[in-house]
């Protein structure tokens, strides 16, 4: 009966195992170009495959003959048998390839660098010991929450993304490392088991960005995807990759707002200027419209300042004629006495039941410097008079061909006039042309009866048209470098 049992265990034990082949070390080597390959042994792109010349070692012709050649989709294509060696064509970047038999075990040899189009490779397979059944092969599976991302096992990338599934994974100890573009890289140390199936979900997390985000002025508040984060100068390190809205706002400044694209591993600098909210009301007269702008914080309260000088084509739509002598419609009306002003705002007011009037000069100061938001500048909006004025530096032009120095003087001299309003730079409330152009009349007057003209004009020199600059007009004079600006409470 004893003897029995053992021969039965002996039975069973030899129906457990088989002998084991397996790719001897160190033999893959490259031994240069195929020329008797097949035709037509292409990839889809036309690229020529690699040639494996799989030699052996204590296997029959018959056995060699029986010998399978699989890798996964991509890999393997077709094997010539020549006695104890097989040739196998291969892509060029076949990850692995998995060798089996029906009567001896397989195994998986894993390619240990790309191959190259055209060029033969040798490996020797080595019919030896006696293993189990499987060959030493575990299985691994992948899945990630997000699919398509790339599968390196001990530093070699896969040719299959996930979810990815391979049968032929050596027993031991492995490294592994999951990769999809914008999300965060996973490193996972594993072990697998012979014939046992490890099974790995991985939650792949999108990578996170910087915004680096400044105002000027400071102290903007912040909004990423309408989720307030602080206010600038502000870092933040905590961004997801991909588009989001950046929105920025500040008290008496435009709300900015746009989208972003934040990339791995790159700074997203953001550093934006405010611009000051122009309250602005909006007259019309006669199909002729203008502006008046919200001037917060002057000494005797908020107040609205037009936001150009009075044109001509205001002043005809009102008084009915226009006593310009550069006439153009858009250019600030000119060679108006006090009176007259007084006359036109007089009917302006009951056009539009308004109640517009001069400024002060106290008033007229204040906005021209930029009231809450200036800047310091000397001139109205620049310390760059070209940038804001049109003053005797550039307010006339120069013939056209070659003519001496003094002729060209002489007629720039004699061209000097008004110009267009808004034509040149605004200043920090948004309001145009308080430096130069015409000298713009205010409601001040001094012990003699002469009234402030303040602002400078196209007929004076640049340290006439700053921000303090002024002249004493008698009431009844008119000239052609003087005009004015309306005021409304």
């Amino acid at each position: 009966m004893r003897r029995l049992y053992v021969l039965l265990l002996i039975l069973f034990a030899s129906l457990c195992v088989r002998a084991q082949i397996s790719v001897k070390e160190g033999s893959f080597k490259q031994v240069g170009q195929f020329f008797t390959m097949k035709e037509d042994m292409t990839d889809d792109n036309y690229t020529p495959f690699a040639v494996i010349k799989v030699k052996t070692e204590n296997m029959t012709a018959t056995q060699v003959e029986q010998l399978g050649f699989s890798g996964n989709a991509l890999t393997y294509i077709d094997a010539e048998f020549h006695d104890t060696e097989v040739w196998v064509y291969l892509t060029y970047l076949a990850p692995y390839l998995k060798i089996t038999h029906p009567d001896l075990s397989s195994t998986e040899f894993t390619i240990p660098y790309d191959m190259k189009p055209l060029q033969g490779y040798e490996l020797v397979l080595v019919n030896g010991a006696v293993a189990r059944t499987g060959g030493g092969n575990g299985m691994l599976t992948i899945t990630t929450n997000v699919p398509g991302a790339e599968v390196y096992l001990d530093g070699r990338k896969m040719l299959e993304i996930t979810p990815y599934s391979n049968d032929m994974v050596a027993a031991g100890h492995h490294e592994l490392k999951i990769v999809k573009k914008n999300y965060q890289t996973v490193v996972r140390q594993i072990d697998v088991l012979e014939g046992k199936e490890i099974k790995i979900d991985v939650n792949l997390e999108l990578s996170l960005g910087k915004i680096n985000v400044d105002t000027n002025p400071t102290g903007a508040t912040v909004y990423v995807d309408n989720v307030k984060r602080g206010v600038t100068p502000l870092i933040i390190n905590d961004i997801r990759v991909g588009s989001h809205t950046l929105k920025l706002e500040k008290d008496e400044y435009d709300t900015v707002e746009w989208t972003l694209n934040v990339e791995e591993d790159k700074d997203c600098v953001v550093v934006q200027p405010l611009t000051v909210t122009k309250i602005i009301k909006s007259y019309t007269v006669k199909n002729v419209s203008f502006d008046m702008i919200l001037v917060k914080g002057g000494a005797s309260g908020d107040f609205y300042i037009g936001r150009c000088e009075v044109t001509q084509a205001l002043w005809k739509a009102v008084m009915g004629k226009n006593p310009s002598r550069n006439g153009d419609s858009s250019r600030p009306v000119e060679s108006v006495t006090y009176d007259d002003c007084q006359k036109f705002i007089k009917k302006l007011n009951k056009m539009t039941k308004a109640k517009f009037r001069l400024p002060t000069r106290a008033e007229w100061e204040y906005a021209a410097k930029g009231g809450k938001w200036s800047k310091g500048c000397q001139y109205s909006g620049s310390n760059d008079i070209d940038q804001v004025a049109w003053y005797t530096g550039n307010s006339g032009s120069y013939l056209q061909g070659r003519y001496s120095q003094e002729r060209q003087q002489d007629y720039f001299n004699m061209t000097r006039c008004t110009h267009r309003v808004a034509e040149k730079q605004d200043n920090e409330l948004g309001i145009y042309d308080m430096s130069g152009n015409v000298y713009e009349l205010c409601s001040d007057v001094d012990a003699k009866g002469y009234r402030t003209a303040m602002g400078g004009s196209f007929t004076c020199e640049a340290d006439r048209c700053k921000n303090t600059s002024s002249v004493h007009i008698k009431p009844e004079i008119k000239t052609k470098d003087l005009g004015l600006r309306l005021v409304i409470q």
